[in-house]
């Protein structure tokens, strides 16, 4: 009889080890699952409204689940809070405190991939505070189409001939991930670790194609984090605690109501 005792006493034991294990393992692994999964916002304004339409295509080309961004409504790091990854499709204006919501996101880990001539129609000071947030910055616009070629690959969905800008890198650490077939070979596309400068207007039908851009979103995002695949359902807004309708307004729909 004690020997029997003994026995399933062991075996008790025995099992609720086992069971704390796998609850301790389920637990971690979830949590490093729900860690990994990056959330990717695109920032909509004024100014890229009337390229919404080919932004939008080149989201779906990509495949990737994204939430919508009101730029205008932006006003501290907290309103970024489920977003891991920013895309900034031509936005040329940021006021001081966009900047520093922006700036202070970033500090805590936020990746932010800017397009175009972003931050350019921006104050002076402001301007500075966004050349060194992105490590780089839109120099000028070149005067005739040239070939953007990747540095780092030869994958060739990343090369095209379009009209762009030259991107300045300003960090030690910034890396030339393209540049333009040109006399100066100057920058097109420039790496840091917290940001991705694209030097064309990505998303603008007359610039770019739709292939060509959804390759280097994928290839900036690739380097931040593993983003979870759309589901079919609509964009969501990523923050706005006084928007009730549950998806985006239509360009259309934000010019009327700014009217």
């Amino acid at each position: 009889m004690k020997r029997l005792i003994s026995t399933n006493t062991t075996i008790f034991f025995f099992l609720i080890s086992i069971i704390t294990f796998f609850s301790s393992w389920n637990a971690v692994n979830g949590e490093e699952t729900k860690e990994s999964v990056a959330q990717l916002g695109v920032v909509i304004t004024p100014e890229n409204m009337a390229q919404w339409s080919g932004i939008s295509d080149r989201l779906q080309a990509t495949g990737v689940k994204y939430c919508v961004v009101e730029f205008a409504k932006l006003q501290q790091s907290e309103d970024l809070s489920t977003v891991s990854a920013l895309l900034l499709p031509n936005v040329e204006a940021f006021t001081g405190q966009q900047a520093q919501a922006l700036a202070d996101w970033m500090s805590g880990g936020g990746k932010a991939i800017v397009t175009g001539p972003t931050g350019h129609g921006s104050v002076s000071q402001v301007k500075q505070e966004l050349r060194s947030l992105f490590g780089a910055y839109w120099g000028f616009s070149l005067s005739s189409a040239s070939t953007l070629q990747p540095l780092e690959t030869a994958n060739n969905s990343l090369s095209a001939t379009l009209l762009g800008g030259a991107i300045v890198p300003t960090k030690a650490h910034s890396t030339t991930a393209a540049i333009w077939i040109s006399d100066r070979r100057e920058p097109a596309v420039v790496f840091t670790d917290k940001s991705a400068f694209f030097g064309w207007r990505w998303g603008f039908d007359g610039v770019g194609t739709v292939s060509l851009d959804a390759a280097w979103l994928e290839t900036a995002l690739n380097r931040y984090g593993k983003f979870p695949l759309a589901d079919g359902s609509p964009p969501q807004y990523c923050f706005d605690p006084d928007r009730t309708e549950p998806n985006p307004l239509l360009p259309s729909e934000l010019i009327e109501n700014q009217e």
